[in-house]
Protein backbone atom coordinates (compact mmCIF):
# COMPACT_ATOMS: atom_id res chain seq x y z
CA UNK A 1 0.00 0.00 0.00
CA UNK A 2 3.38 2.58 0.48
CA UNK A 3 4.07 1.85 -3.14
CA UNK A 4 0.28 2.65 -4.54
CA UNK A 5 0.84 6.47 -2.01
CA UNK A 6 4.09 6.88 -3.34
CA UNK A 7 2.92 6.30 -7.25
CA UNK A 8 -0.55 8.30 -6.29
CA UNK A 9 1.72 11.69 -6.15
CA UNK A 10 2.81 11.30 -9.91
CA UNK A 11 -0.46 9.62 -11.31
CA UNK A 12 -3.07 7.11 -11.23
CA UNK A 13 -1.62 3.91 -9.88
CA UNK A 14 -2.89 0.49 -8.81
CA UNK A 15 -2.15 -2.55 -6.54
CA UNK A 16 -3.24 -5.69 -5.31
CA UNK A 17 -4.42 -7.31 -2.33
CA UNK A 18 -5.78 -9.93 -0.53
CA UNK A 19 -8.13 -10.75 2.07
CA UNK A 20 -9.70 -13.99 3.67
CA UNK A 21 -13.27 -15.46 2.45
CA UNK A 22 -16.00 -16.81 4.13
CA UNK A 23 -14.70 -20.33 3.65
CA UNK A 24 -11.05 -19.85 4.64
CA UNK A 25 -9.63 -19.04 1.43
CA UNK A 26 -8.05 -16.17 0.08
CA UNK A 27 -10.14 -13.83 -2.15
CA UNK A 28 -7.82 -11.65 -4.63
CA UNK A 29 -8.84 -7.96 -5.00
CA UNK A 30 -6.95 -5.01 -7.75
CA UNK A 31 -7.57 -1.30 -6.89
CA UNK A 32 -7.14 1.23 -8.63
CA UNK A 33 -6.32 4.55 -6.82
CA UNK A 34 -7.02 8.47 -8.88
CA UNK A 35 -6.34 11.43 -7.32
CA UNK A 36 -9.48 13.91 -6.91
CA UNK A 37 -9.00 17.63 -6.07
CA UNK A 38 -12.04 18.40 -3.18
CA UNK A 39 -11.10 22.50 -3.44
CA UNK A 40 -7.60 23.87 -4.35
CA UNK A 41 -6.29 22.94 -0.75
CA UNK A 42 -7.52 19.45 -0.72
CA UNK A 43 -7.19 16.10 -2.11
CA UNK A 44 -8.41 13.25 -1.98
CA UNK A 45 -8.14 9.18 -3.25
CA UNK A 46 -11.15 7.59 -5.29
CA UNK A 47 -10.31 3.77 -5.01
CA UNK A 48 -12.07 1.64 -7.18
CA UNK A 49 -11.80 -2.07 -6.08
CA UNK A 50 -12.72 -5.38 -7.94
CA UNK A 51 -12.41 -8.72 -7.17
CA UNK A 52 -10.03 -10.60 -9.33
CA UNK A 53 -11.77 -14.47 -10.40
Amino acid sequence: MIEMAKGLAKSSTTGRLRVRGVDGSWVPIAARVSLVAIDQETTAGLVKFTIDR
